[in-house]
């Protein structure tokens, strides 16, 4: 369902402990599906309203239950991870083994 490693664990914690993450929930949300396969996006938020809190690794976030379901569903899970390049450093957000995008999944490649 949803998947978290360690060192964006590591780096989501050091976020939620900040003193301008006060009062703030991490939320996931659901940006539609293309070429790439599914997208899930990545905030901070105050309000959770009707979301479904989901854990892994010592990191809670909260996501639409629907969007959830379906993407597990059709994809399977969301995994967070956090990458250092060359080039920088950030979070990286994909569903399911990855391979949603790959040619011949409907759309044109090259």
């Amino acid at each position: 369902m949803f998947q978290v490693t360690d060192s964006a664990s590591e780096q989501l914690q050091k976020i939620m402990a900040a003193p301008e993450s006060k009062g703030k929930n991490l939320v996931l949300f659901f940006q539609g599906v293309g070429c790439a396969g599914p997208s899930v996006g990545m905030t901070l938020h105050a309000s959770t309203g009707e979301l479904q809190k989901i854990e892994s690794n010592g990191v809670e976030a909260y996501m639409d239950p629907k969007a959830l379901e379906y993407i597990n569903k059709q994809f399977g899970d969301i995994n967070v991870d956090f990458v250092t390049r060359e080039e920088g450093s950030g979070y990286m957000v994909t569903v399911g083994d990855g391979s949603a995008g790959e040619c011949g999944s409907g759309c044109s490649c090259g």
